[in-house]
């Protein structure tokens, strides 16, 4: 009876560490890179003053942080920087300027946030109000520099004042050196034409003209 009793327990115990499915050893699947606007620098939520350097009077480098999180599945995660990005006529350049901003290696969700870091200095930009928008992807085209999918994409954009001497963007009213009704003696009454930037890159992009690699 001992006997029978101890070969029903060794059963019960073996029945108990069967393993009843196959685990899944699948390559992580790609997911669009997403930037965290809560740990980005500057503040995407306060506008950004930048002064000219009374030394030389042109405008110093800016650095801008941000904080990446994505499943990149070997793909590389590239930034570019678009100025005034909404701003242009057409699809085909939705922006006044863009230019490479760099790159992280390919990454894993489990990495957490991931940290990328890139000066700007303003040249050839006309003073007053502009955004700059740094937007992340797997690829962009090479033709319109918008990312081949910008369903694979994410976007940070700050709201910049570029202002004409190493002093205060905001200045007093002086009616006699303005013609506009209501007058704008400001750097910040300018940015009220942002409201109507609403030209975006558009949904896809020809892949043959793809820049990005693992």
């Amino acid at each position: 009876m001992a006997w029978t009793s101890l070969l029903a327990g060794l059963a019960m115990m073996s029945t108990g560490c069967l393993v009843t499915s196959v685990p899944d050893y699948s390559d992580p699947k790609q997911t669009p890179p997403f930037l965290v606007a809560a740990a980005a620098s500057p503040n995407v939520w306060e506008p950004l003053e930048i002064f000219k350097d009374p030394n030389n009077l042109e405008y110093p480098s800016q650095p801008f942080q941000l904080a990446v999180r994505s499943e990149d599945a070997g793909k590389k995660v590239q930034f570019k920087r678009f100025i005034d990005y909404g701003s242009g006529s057409s699809p085909e350049q939705p922006y006044f300027t863009d230019e490479s901003a760099g790159e992280l290696p390919p990454g894993h969700l489990a990495d957490g946030d991931r940290t990328f870091t890139k000066n700007w200095t303003p040249r050839n930009i006309p003073t007053g109000c502009h955004t700059l928008t740094l937007i992340a992807s797997h690829a962009f085209d090479s033709s319109t520099d918008c990312p081949v999918d910008l369903a694979d994409s994410s976007q940070l954009t700050w709201q910049i004042l570029l202002c004409p001497e190493a002093q205060s963007c905001t200045r007093a009213c002086d009616p006699g050196d303005t013609m506009d009704t209501p007058p704008k003696c400001d750097i910040f009454s300018m940015c009220d034409d942002l409201k109507d930037w609403t030209m975006t890159c558009p949904a896809t992009t020809a892949a043959s003209t793809t820049v990005g690699s693992p």
